[in-house]
C-alpha cells in the first residue's frame, strides 16, 4: 500500500507533466488528474480538452467533468442525447461511472427510463440485423451497478426496485458530488448548444 508522501509525489509529477510536458500525456494521466481533485489544474486541462492529441481530448473532458465544471458536465449530456447505440453503451458503462456522483446516477436514471437516449441510432454502416452493445436501459443498469453497488442485489424487474432504491435513498445521492448544478439535463439545451 503506497504511503502519503508517495501518493503526494505521483500527484505533482502528474501536475508537471500536465503543465510543462503535455506531449508526454497518455490517457490514464488525464483520468488520474481528474481522480485527484485537483481544481487548481483545470485551466490546464481544459487547454488539453480543446488544443491537446485527438485521442486525448476526450480523456480531458471527463476530467473536467469529475472536477464538477459544468460545461463538460453539459458536453456529456447532449453527447448522450444524440449518439448511436455503442456510444450510448460507453457513455452509461465507462464515462459515467468514471465521473461518479448524483449527476452520472441521474443521467443513467434517465437512459433507464427512456427519457434520454431513448432509441439511439445504429452506427453508420452497421447492419442493423446485426446487435451492437447492449439495450440502452442495459448500459444504464450495469453504469448503476458500478456507481452504487448494492444495486447489484436487485434481480429482475431492476426498474420498480432501482425507482425503490432511489426514492429511499435520494437525499444522500443527490449531496455525491458532481451534483451537476447548473447542467440543463434536458434535450433542448442541446439543441440550442448545436444550432449557436
Amino acid at each position: 500500500m503506497p504511503d502519503a508522501r508517495m501518493l503526494l509525489a505521483q500527484r505533482d509529477e502528474l501536475a508537471d507533466q500536465l503543465i510543462n510536458h503535455p506531449e508526454s500525456l497518455v490517457e490514464g494521466s488525464l483520468l488520474d488528474i481528474g481522480k485527484s481533485g485537483r481544481r487548481d489544474l483545470i485551466p490546464a486541462l481544459r487547454a488539453q480538452a480543446k488544443h491537446g492529441k485527438p485521442q486525448l481530448q476526450h480523456s480531458a473532458v471527463l476530467a473536467l467533468a469529475r472536477l464538477g465544471e459544468t460545461p463538460e458536465l453539459q458536453q456529456i449530456v447532449c453527447e448522450l442525447s444524440v449518439t448511436d447505440m455503442g456510444g450510448v453503451s460507453n457513455i452509461s458503462r465507462e464515462d459515467l461511472p468514471y465521473i461518479g456522483g448524483w449527476y452520472s446516477i441521474r443521467l443513467l436514471d434517465d437512459v433507464l427510463h427512456s427519457r434520454i437516449a431513448k432509441d439511439p441510432e445504429y452506427p453508420k454502416g452497421q447492419d442493423p440485423t446485426i446487435p451492437v452493445g447492449y439495450p440502452s436501459w442495459a448500459s444504464a443498469v450495469e453504469g448503476l451497478e458500478v456507481l452504487i453497488p448494492s444495486s447489484r442485489k436487485f434481480e429482475r424487474n431492476f426498474k420498480p426496485q432501482w425507482d425503490r432504491y432511489l426514492r429511499e435513498h435520494r437525499k444522500e445521492l443527490e449531496s455525491l458530488q458532481p451534483t451537476g448544478a447548473g447542467v440543463d439535463f434536458g434535450a433542448a439545451a442541446c439543441q440550442r448548444k448545436i444550432t449557436e
